[in-house]
């Protein structure tokens, strides 16, 4: 299972991520335990959000801002493997990366 960062650090998508791991771990056999990060995903859901503090960045961008476009592009030629393998997307243009749309 792969968890991007971004997912995990935006209140509108983090309870989904979170019961997507939870359903993901519910395939396999916890006991009690299954039981528990159900309920607890379920009845904590505010609280997770309320920990949340959204980036005030647009992820993916980065590099391209602290290293130039042509740096950003060079890191992509070099690890595009393990992006591509992780469902990023980059964008040659700008030198940002994204989540691929699913």
């Amino acid at each position: 299972m792969i968890i991007h960062f971004e997912k995990m650090t935006s209140k509108n998508m983090v309870s989904d991520t979170i019961q997507s791991v939870i359903s993901f771990l519910g395939n396999h056999d916890f006991g009690y335990y299954s039981n528990y990060l159900n309920l607890v995903a379920r009845e904590q859901s505010d609280v997770i959000k309320s920990m949340i503090i959204d980036p005030d960045y647009e992820h993916g961008t980065f590099m391209a801002h602290a290293c130039g476009v042509d740096a950003a592009r060079k890191l992509h030629s070099e690890t595009r493997k393990y992006s591509n393998a992780l469902d990023y997307v980059f964008d040659n243009k700008t030198g940002h990366w994204s989540i691929a749309e699913t």
